[in-house]
């Protein structure tokens, strides 16, 4: 007795849109992003040098750490989004790029109105 060959047929699924080529872009994009970010690194380095002043290295040490973890992080959600890894890996790096862009605009936005505050105290002391 075989039950297995008188199950119903499936319905069909409906297809998938086909986003392999903005996978491919944004991911380009990204990973070009993430590039830069690790080249501003031996930038200030450079320019701190070259520049004749004596520039400290723990006041640069802040801005070293979060280029390199933005390198990192660009980088790896940037190779994660090509369209040549599982398909898993793609929704991961999507998701995991959309709360990196969330959480960017919602940590930068209070700074923005914070720094839009302050800019007219600065023009006050300007006119002064």
């Amino acid at each position: 007795m075989d039950t297995m060959t008188n199950l119903p047929p499936l319905p069909s699924t409906p297809g998938f849109k086909d986003r392999k080529i903005g996978l491919v872009i944004l991911g380009s994009f990204t990973v070009l992003a993430g590039g830069l970010c690790a080249l501003l690194i031996p930038l200030m380095l450079f320019g701190s040098k070259a520049g004749g002043g004596a520039t400290n290295l723990q006041l640069m040490l802040p801005a070293i750490c979060i280029y390199g973890t933005l390198a990192v992080a660009l980088i790896w959600l940037g190779i994660g989004s090509m369209p040549m890894m599982i398909v898993r890996m793609q929704q991961f790096s999507f998701l995991q790029g959309n709360s990196l862009a969330w959480i960017t605009l919602l940590s930068c936005l209070p700074w923005l109105i914070y720094l839009l505050w302050v800019e007219k105290f600065f023009r006050q002391a300007e006119r002064r």
